[in-house]
């Protein structure tokens, strides 16, 4: 009888003996016969380890389907002769691979017999599957926020009616910052305003915001409003604004916050969630400058017209007030005579009567005296008073008061006052009024404003 034994010995006699080099061949011939070694094909796979070494781009892909501990992994490989092109192909859409970002990618099998490993490499890389993914994510972000009433609810916030604090938030020394800064530094009104600095691109990026808009949101006195910034770039290095935990941050802020994010055209899901979205820091600084300026417009126009109506009015009061003085006492003189005539009609029916009625109506006359007289200069002293309160509120009001501070006023040759460059042209004569005189000056040249004039 012949035992199991003898039957395996017999069966591994029977099996070839293959040296390293033919076991390797015939892997690759295996390969090659069921997905092609050398023919392209595409994976998808999630994206669960990236590196970029010496322009090699390393890549470890897992079936995003298969969370089981003996889950295989895919390791793909893209060398800088081709990561060059991909990665620019990627920046072009403003993509960046991340870990946890699903993929798509064309590559051949590659066995590596030094080490007996089984990569892909690869030559491209979907962008078209990529970007619909990413707009699917980034609706799907907006449709929830949109259900919770966070997209409009920083909108809601009350805007101060001169927003002089002003938290900002942006990568200081940078370009973007500068731009909206410089904005105010130029603009006559005295702005505060409270840095804290961030990144703006980036991994770390959406935290570290998020971590200035609660430093600000902890400030014992609270900003007017809050503002970040953000100068252009690459649609990739936008891609933080986009971070769900920042939008919601920026929907819950207690006060207005403001963004300034990119170049005109760019809109991020922060910019979607703010209080108002400008297309660049710069247009973000004019806003800022033009909302106090409404106002300082308005408070201008206010003296004017008190101004021109106070010498009137001081004038009808004047007049009222003399009026007044003479009705008081005229108004004296008549009641004195009249009780005076009373007094000795009481006299001459003295006789027969007794003389307690001629001497209680006597008092009574010296006590109604004794009260007109305080009473009338009572009047006198009110009306006074109220001609000092308007002429002090007129001082305080009054134009030379104004230049005094530092302001001046410019009028064109036909005395009009000047308030923009619309009438002005070359030869055009001006006069300047300051504190302590005038100067007339030559228009040599006129530069509208850029952004008025898009606008």
């Amino acid at each position: 009888m012949v035992s199991r034994l003898d039957r395996l010995r017999s069966m591994d006699a029977a099996a070839p003996t293959l040296s390293i080099a033919q076991f390797y061949a015939a892997i690759e011939a295996a390969l090659a016969q069921t997905i092609g070694q050398h023919g392209p094909l595409w994976v998808e796979g999630e994206i669960s380890k990236i590196a970029v070494v010496n322009g090699h781009c390393y890549i470890d892909l897992i079936d995003p389907t298969d969370r089981t501990k003996g889950a295989g992994v895919l390791g793909v490989k893209c060398w800088k002769t081709k990561w060059g092109s991909v990665r620019a192909a990627l920046e072009g859409v403003g993509v960046t691979l991340e870990v946890g970002m699903t993929i798509k990618v064309r590559g051949r099998v590659d066995l590596y017999r030094p080490r007996g490993n089984l990569s892909l490499i690869v030559d491209e890389v979907d962008v078209t599957a990529l970007l619909g993914q990413l707009e699917l994510e980034r609706r799907d972000l907006l449709d929830r926020l949109g259900r919770e009433g966070l997209l409009g609810a920083n909108a809601q916030r009350p805007l101060p009616i001169v927003p002089l604090r002003i938290g900002l938030v942006a990568s200081p020394m940078t370009e973007g910052c500068k731009d909206f800064l410089g904005q105010l530094e130029r603009s006559p009104f005295s702005f505060e305003v409270l840095l804290v600095p961030s990144s703006v691109q980036g991994a770390a990026a959406p935290l570290e915001l998020c971590a200035a808009l609660d430093t600000l949101a902890g400030l014992d006195r609270p900003v007017d409003v809050v503002v970040v910034v953000r100068g252009g770039g690459a649609r990739a290095d936008l891609r933080c604004f986009d971070d769900e935990h920042l939008a919601r941050r920026i929907a819950t802020m207690a006060v207005p916050v403001w963004t300034g994010i990119g170049h005109t055209g760019d809109e991020s899901v922060a910019d979607l969630v703010a209080h108002r979205r400008h297309i660049t820091p710069t247009a973000c600084g004019v806003a800022l400058v033009e909302q106090v300026a409404r106002y300082w417009a308005e408070v201008d126009g206010a003296v004017a017209r008190l101004s021109a109506r106070a010498p009137a009015l001081l004038t009808a009061r004047l007049a009222e007030l003399q009026h007044r003085r003479v009705a008081l006492t005229l108004g004296a003189a008549g009641e004195l005579r009249a009780r005076r005539d009373h007094l000795a009609a009481l006299g001459a029916k003295a006789a027969g009567t007794s003389g307690s009625v001629v001497y209680q109506s006597h008092r009574h006359l010296l006590a109604r005296i004794a009260r007109l007289a305080p009473a009338a200069q009572r009047q006198v002293d009110w009306a006074a008073e109220q001609q000092r309160a308007r002429r002090a509120v007129l001082d305080a009001y009054d134009v030379t008061r104004q230049l005094e501070r530092g302001y001046s006023l410019t009028y064109d040759e036909h005395g009009r006052l000047l308030r923009g460059v619309e009438t002005l042209r070359a030869s055009s004569s001006l006069t300047t009024r300051t504190a302590h005189g005038t100067v007339t000056s030559t228009v040599t040249d006129v530069q509208p404003d850029p952004l008025e004039e898009q606008r």
